[in-house]
């Protein structure tokens, strides 16, 4: 198994630049100079090496991971600087802002990611930030990618997690370069110029020539997320079936995409040939269009790993020599984390290796299985095939990650794949033709039709019974068994030993203790959960695997941003709402109020209360009979509010806790 690895030896290097990002990522801020000491030493010994024993090997191998260690280390340090967060203006300013990307309208505000520029501090560095206008203003509807606004307001940063297992919106937004955010009042901005890139504006051109070929706009949509993988205006119920289905991969830009362009450009030059000088022209314009697309698209990393592996594999064959697709594999990887080490944290990053993996692993092993079938037979054999390996490789991850899973995914890609195929080789044809009569009618007409088909079957699968499993729990741990357990048994089908059986048999082993481990630890949870919500309340209790909702108001996007993440890691089975009977409860002989909007003291006992009310703090704490011994203050309270009742309570002795400030509280039961 290790002699094969051997054979793709930039995997092993790729994996320490990896391991370098993560652990600079971890560190915050990292110590910088010892690793830059310790790899220019490493780099010296292996310099002594090469003139001194030439042929000696060993240890020196491990330097040279070491070094590759510390490259990513100290160039995710200086790309992003992870720790580094900008300082917080203390008041309201004037500030500009470059739009740097597509706005994304929403239904009650219109989402802008813009570069930030302060005007009067000058200490402020520009950062990157999303800012939020009110939808129902008149001039919002003309921001567009470039423009250069002039606006009032007070720039704010991601709040931290203040839930267990909630995501890390503030870390993920960094590592982007994105610190800031803020709601602009209408009436406080102005626009004051464009500064559109060649780049954005040659995609939204080539995004509204889509949409002119479409009369329904939600068809269009999905159109131009299938060959641009422009995501943003699809509607949330579409997005919704696509997932449910398992087919939302036909709406990112992937290696598909770059092998149908591939495809044309040989074609339109297929004249260019036959001279050195004419094969490097050709060579070069095939290029130049494959990475024009992916300009064009963003970037988007599938999108970058097709187009590097396609250039190392275009100039392999010009120069005649062989090539390693694995080894090729894991430079474009490389290459991406080189562009930016931020890729290393994206589930799609993740997503198209491991597809791409699978595939060239498993798709050649099982097609010798398929040659003797009829031709149309084959052909729908190698799609389940492919379709097979590339959801074998991805299964683990994409339940660790997202916890869910399309039980129709095999059949609706069997119907999905080439319809997509068909739709985005006509759409860009028609982006090519869009100006040639007749032509641009049929590519405009096979077009849309191969999208509608694509949407209704996305619809048709969404509606069948048990279409979706949701909540499940696998752990990292669990991940990387499964993973482990597939690569051993595959070493197992190729070189036939029985220690790989063992070892297949013992990771199998762990992964049922671990499931086990799991459960006995879940059935055994018993606990009240006192989530810190932002403008919102939801208390739960918990016993076991069951979760009783006592007390929630807040809306369903904090449920499922805050709450769902903490069910899927305990293992909670759906939630049974109670209704509390002058909203009073008891846990582990405490005596509990939740006190709503009322202006009238509690008139029973409570050793805690819960607010969840903007009433007058003074009114109900002066005139209340029963004093409690702990307050908690819930994200519903507003700020001035909040602080009343923080000042009242201390003036009574009582302590307060705030979720918004102090995260989720846990109330063990014994």
């Amino acid at each position: 198994m290790f002699n094969y690895l051997d054979r793709i030896p930039f995997f092993r290097l790729v994996l320490a630049f990896a391991c370098g990002i993560r652990c600079c990522d971890w560190l915050c801020p990292p110590a910088l100079f010892p690793w830059i000491w310790l790899s220019l030493l490493l780099l010296l010994l292996l310099l002594y090496k090469e003139f001194r024993f030439p042929y000696d090997t060993g240890i020196f191998n491990g330097a040279w991971l070491f070094i590759f260690f510390g490259a990513g280390f100290v160039y995710t340090s200086l790309y992003y600087g992870p720790g580094k967060e900008p300082p917080l203006p203390g008041e309201a300013g004037k500030y500009l802002v470059h739009v740097n990307g597509p706005p994304v309208r929403k239904s009650s505000s219109i989402k802008v990611p813009a570069r930030l520029f302060a005007l009067s501090d000058s200490a402020f560095l520009p950062a990157g930030s999303f800012l939020y206008f009110r939808a129902g203003e008149a001039d919002t509807a003309d921001i567009r990618q470039g423009d250069v606004l002039q606006l009032y307001f007070r720039p704010e940063l991601f709040r931290s997690p203040a839930n267990l297992y909630e995501f890390n919106l503030k870390r993920y937004y960094a590592r982007k370069g994105v610190h800031y955010t803020g709601f602009i009042q209408p009436g406080s901005w102005r626009k004051i110029g464009n500064h559109t890139p060649a780049l954005a504006d040659l995609r939204q051109k080539l995004v509204n020539r889509v949409h002119g070929a479409f009369n329904d706009p939600e068809e269009a949509d999905v159109a131009a997320a299938l060959v641009f993988g422009y995501e943003d205006d699809i509607d949330a119920s579409t997005k919704e079936a696509f997932q449910k289905s398992g087919i939302t991969h036909v709406l990112a830009v992937s290696g598909l995409h770059v092998s149908i362009i591939w495809w044309l450009l040989s074609k339109i030059f297929f004249f260019l040939g036959g001279k050195k000088w004419k094969d490097i022209l050709r060579i070069f314009i095939i290029l130049a269009g494959l990475w024009l697309y992916a300009a064009v698209t963003d970037f988007a990393p599938s999108i970058l790993r097709a187009t590097v592996m396609f250039s190392f594999l275009m100039w392999a064959g010009f120069r005649n020599k062989g090539h390693n697709s694995w080894n090729i594999l894991f430079v474009s990887a490389f290459f991406i984390l080189l562009l930016s080490p931020a890729y290393l944290f994206d589930a799609g990053f993740w997503l198209s290796y491991l597809a791409v993996g699978g595939i060239m692993y498993f798709v050649p092993r099982w097609q010798q299985y398929t040659t003797g079938l009829h031709p149309a037979l084959r052909t729908l054999a190698d799609l389940l095939i492919v379709t097979l390996a590339a959801q074998l490789s991805t299964v683990f991850y994409t339940l660790h990650v997202f916890g869910t899973f399309p039980n129709w995914f095999l059949l609706n890609n069997m119907i999905a794949v080439p319809l997509s195929s068909v739709a985005l080789f006509a759409g860009l044809a028609y982006c090519m033709l869009a100006d040639v009569p007749y032509l641009a009618e049929m590519s405009a007409l096979v077009f849309e039709l191969g999208t509608r088909l694509m949407m209704e079957s996305a619809r048709f699968f969404e509606k069948l019974p048990y279409s979706y499993t949701e909540g499940i729990s696998f752990s990292l741990a669990e991940c990387l068994l499964c993973y482990m357990l597939v690569g051993v048994l595959a070493f197992f089908a190729r070189m036939r030993r029985v220690t790989q059986l063992y070892l297949a048999g013992a990771l199998f082993c762990l992964l049922l203790l671990s499931f086990a481990f799991r459960i006995y630890r879940a059935e055994r949870q018993h606990f009240l959960l006192m989530y810190a919500l932002r403008n919102g309340v939801h208390v739960e209790y918990v016993f076991g695997r069951r979760s009783f909702v006592l007390y929630s108001r807040n809306a369903q996007s904090s449920l499922n941003f805050s709450v769902q993440p903490f069910h899927r890691k305990k293992l909670l089975a759906a939630e049974q709402n109670i209704p509390l009977a002058y909203r009073y409860y008891r846990i582990s002989g405490e005596r509990m109020l939740f006190l709503e909007h009322t202006e009238y003291p509690p008139p029973e006992p409570a050793g805690i209360w819960h607010i969840c009310t903007r009433s007058r703090p003074r009114k109900i704490l002066e005139q209340a009979p029963y004093k409690p011994r702990l307050i908690v203050l819930h994200g519903i309270v507003p700020p001035a509010a909040l602080e009343k009742w923080k000042a009242e309570a201390r003036r009574f002795g009582i302590p307060v806790y705030v979720l918004q400030e102090q995260g989720m509280c846990i109330w063990q039961a014994v």
